[in-house]
């Protein structure tokens, strides 16, 4: 489905936890090849993904992602701890996790869901699968999904606005 001239376009951001560089830097180019309206920032293990979602040092002023892209074979802490660590805090457990990883094992499939994940995408052979991939993925959480506002995680939910409503 094309975007309609003059709707309007959201740009979210997204972190990304690839298992391997080359895979985040594919990924990181295809998104700029076929201009999504993601912007893109990654860290290359489980630890440092922590780190970056909890405004550890280095990453004090990172701005938490709207998005988080996970792989589950990452070194130094596995996207399978990193996705149990996210859904324990109290700050990070709204954010949506999207599974992106070759691992086609049920177990992994069932366990990412049990975990708290929202998506689970096997990450697909060839460069056209993965960018049609890619291309599906930034209109469907660009443009389809509600998601929640970055100061979602960090105070306790109230009763609704008058600026959530439709009019």
């Amino acid at each position: 489905m094309e975007r309609q001239q003059g709707s309007p376009t959201r740009m979210f951001r997204l972190k990304m936890y690839p298992a391997k560089n080359g895979d985040a830097f594919l990924i990181e180019d295809l998104l700029e090849e076929i201009e999504s309206d993601i912007q893109l920032s990654r860290v290359s293990d489980g630890l440092e993904a922590m780190a970056f979602l909890q405004q550890n040092p280095p990453y004090q002023t990172a701005k938490i992602p709207d998005l988080i892209l996970l792989d589950l074979n990452m070194p130094r802490m596995d996207g399978r701890q990193v996705l149990k660590a996210i859904r324990e805090n109290q700050s990070l457990c709204h954010l949506p996790v999207v599974i992106l990883t070759t691992s086609d094992a049920r177990f992994d499939i069932n366990h990412s869901y049990l975990e708290g994940g929202n998506c689970y995408i096997i990450k697909p052979s060839g460069i056209h699968k993965l960018m049609s991939m890619l291309k599906n993925m930034s209109h469907f959480w660009g443009q389809i999904a509600q998601l929640p506002k970055p100061s979602f995680g960090s105070r306790s939910v109230s009763s609704p606005s008058s600026d959530s409503r439709e009019p």
